[in-house]
């Protein structure tokens, strides 16, 4: 669900935000995680913590996921897209 926007932000910001904003998002959703585990003692809290950072690791791993692909590809050219890829 998160792929047409991380590609409308690897196109207009650049691959290398995109990488850097997908780096962070990740470190949220560790830190969300984290609280999560913290907050064991209230479960429904806990679980709502837990969905959240699972949201927002996958909204990070496809802002990584394409912003490198579109780096690569952007350093070595349209004629070695499957390298890339791959």
């Amino acid at each position: 669900m998160s792929r047409p926007f991380a590609g409308r932000t690897a196109d207009t910001l650049g691959p290398k935000k995109t990488v850097l904003y997908g780096l962070a998002a990740c470190a949220t959703s560790g830190v969300l995680l984290l609280g999560s585990a913290l907050a064991a003692q209230w479960h429904a809290v806990s679980l709502v913590l837990l969905m959240v950072a699972r949201l927002v690791l996958g909204f990070g791993e496809s802002w990584v996921g394409t912003g490198s692909i579109t780096w690569g590809i952007g350093r070595v050219g349209v004629a070695n897209n499957a390298k890339v890829i791959s």
